[in-house]
């Protein structure tokens, strides 16, 4: 499905995607805060929740610390505009995710296995491990649930972008 996809997607088509993701996010897709749910925003109706967000600016937060050390504090977190990022970065997930979908683009539960179990931080002498993966997860503070579909959403965002550059052919004008 995705080869027959890819040979009759021409770049109209990939121009209209990119057209449409960027209107919904310009023309009021996205709504922010509604604490009664836990819920800090939605993308067409689609919500973000806090721990969502959480978790993305936690994540965030140590990519920075792992660049600078632990210099890293408020002042330095506002000027870099981290909590703008981690929010940015969920909404641009989420447009994904549903152009992902229209389109039809599924991850089967086999590449899903082959890809966690090819995670290095999962591998004991080269083999997947189960007891350091739940180890691993616990340690994060994730259920096996939670991180299986992290990745599979990041892998469908992953299918999109492929298919996009694959497909997109620049003119010169």
């Amino acid at each position: 499905m995705l080869d027959l996809m890819r040979r009759k997607a021409g770049s109209w088509m990939i121009k209209t995607i990119i057209f449409l993701i960027a209107v919904v996010f310009v023309f009021g897709g996205v709504n922010v805060r509604d604490q009664a749910t836990n819920k800090i925003a939605s993308v067409n109706g689609e919500p973000i929740s806090l721990d969502e967000y959480n978790r993305t600016y936690d994540n965030l937060k140590e990519q920075v610390r792992n660049r600078i050390g632990n210099r890293l504090n408020d002042e330095m977190i506002a000027s870099l505009g981290l909590r703008k990022q981690a929010l940015t970065q969920l909404i641009e997930k989420k447009l994904m995710l549903m152009e992902a979908k229209k389109l039809n683009f599924r991850i089967t539960d086999e590449e899903l296995e082959n890809t966690i179990k090819g995670i290095e931080a999962f591998q004991t002498d080269g083999a997947f491990d189960i007891r350091k993966y739940n180890s691993i997860l616990n340690r994060i503070r994730f259920t096996p649930e939670t991180f299986e579909l992290e990745q599979k959403e990041g892998m469908l965002s992953d299918k999109l972008r492929s298919f996009i550059t694959e497909n997109v052919k620049v003119s010169d004008l």
